[in-house]
């Protein structure tokens, strides 16, 4: 559990220098001190320390960044309605004329 904890206390030392950082970033910061090995294994280690410390509220959430975010957003329009029948409406008469 030392282990652990010590491990913990350097990510947040890591992070704290370079914030804000993705896990990935933190990750390979964490091998070149020799915190985790550089495997998928270390990989996961990271993330559930990462994920277990901002839950516990020791490490803040705008410390990491996630650029892999997926984003839902509502379909938008750059015109009204009533101009898109009307364009559409043009373009189907240009094509009918050709």
């Amino acid at each position: 559990m030392a282990e652990v904890e010590e491990r913990r206390e350097a990510l947040l030392a890591i992070i704290d220098d370079g914030k804000p950082m993705t896990v990935r970033q933190v990750f390979y910061q964490a091998t070149v001190r020799g915190l985790v090995e550089k495997a998928e294994s270390g990989y996961a280690k990271i993330q559930n320390d990462l994920t277990l410390m901002r839950r516990a509220g020791d490490l803040p959430y705008d410390w990491l960044a996630d650029n892999t975010r997926w984003q839902r957003k509502p379909r938008t329009f750059s015109r009204r309605k009533s101009d898109r029948a009307r364009c559409h409406l043009h373009s189907c008469a240009s094509a009918a004329l050709r």
